[in-house]
């Protein structure tokens, strides 16, 4: 378990937060999720702006029904401060992805915890969730970030943060977060599809020994290790929570098959090679 220590400078720390994020009610980020999400309907539907308003017309309760991988809701920052302490506080546990991070409360309570957190990266699909964060990081950037720590020096001072509008599963035009030391999805809410699709990724790209964290869903590949399961409140309720830490990254774990595929290729022609010698000397021994 990690030392309790933590909690003290998190709750100190929690009135810069709500500085941030106290601007805005949940009803206004939930509103601005809703919007975020009609407008990716339209686009999907490579609607023009008769499409948009005729979808902003609809009823935004069944709207929300059909967006829900859209569905906005706020993780537990003790709870996550606990899972960041507890399993990602190794001095090599140094890039910190939050994907699908709406209005970046998560990237910036981890940014604020005393870690050694190199890079926070928030990756967000809605337009209105990632200016939302922006506007948070800039008077992260301002007004808190300098009161962090006692000492000038303090990493998190000196820390990356940033975030990147766009499909985390497109590292092409969105993200590349093949160097994730630590990833958090808030998942409660995608789509089998779209988690089977980030286990996928992770499986192939992820380092072994990363750390992955889900809530509510589980990821079911073999080279996820689960360290804890539990169940914390969240922002929309009781919610479980797991922490993986990757065993093995796949097209590693298929070279190193791969290699020793042809080790045994290689022994085997070697012994067959032996043999024929063998069997060459008693001819040889014969005719004499």
């Amino acid at each position: 378990m990690a030392d309790s220590s933590w909690k003290k400078e998190f709750t100190k720390n929690m009135v810069h937060f709500d500085s941030i994020f106290n601007q805005w009610s949940l009803k206004t980020v939930r509103a601005t999720a809703l919007v975020g999400a009609i407008e990716q309907q339209a686009k999907q539907a490579k609607g023009d702006g008769a499409e948009l308003e005729k979808r902003l017309e609809t009823e935004w309760s069944v709207l929300a029904g059909e967006n829900k991988k859209f569905v906005y809701g706020e993780i537990s920052l003790i709870t996550l401060a606990y899972c960041l302490h507890t399993y990602c506080s190794a001095s090599n546990m140094k890039n910190f992805y939050d994907l699908g991070s709406g209005n970046g409360r998560a990237v910036i309570a981890a940014a604020m915890q005393n870690l050694n957190f190199e890079k926070l990266v928030g990756v967000e699909l809605l337009t209105g969730m990632h200016v939302m964060a922006e506007k948070a990081l800039t008077q992260y950037n301002h007004e808190v970030r300098p009161v962090l720590g006692e000492d000038g020096d303090d990493l998190r001072r000196r820390s990356e943060v940033s975030f990147v509008n766009g499909d985390f599963t497109d590292f092409d035009k969105s993200c590349d977060w093949s160097d994730g030391d630590v990833i958090l999805c808030v998942s409660t809410c995608f789509p089998v599809e779209l988690l089977a699709q980030i286990e996928t990724i992770a499986s192939r790209v992820l380092k072994p020994g990363s750390i992955v964290i889900t809530i509510t869903k589980e990821l079911k590949g073999d080279n996820f290790e689960l360290l804890e399961k539990f169940k914390r409140m969240q922002g929309w309720g009781p919610s479980w929570m797991f922490v993986y830490r990757m065993k093995y990254n796949l097209p590693l774990k298929e070279e190193a098959a791969k290699e020793e595929e042809e080790e045994e290729k290689e022994e085997v022609e070697k012994e067959e090679e032996e043999k024929e010698k063998e069997e060459e000397e008693k001819v040889e021994l014969v005719v004499l």
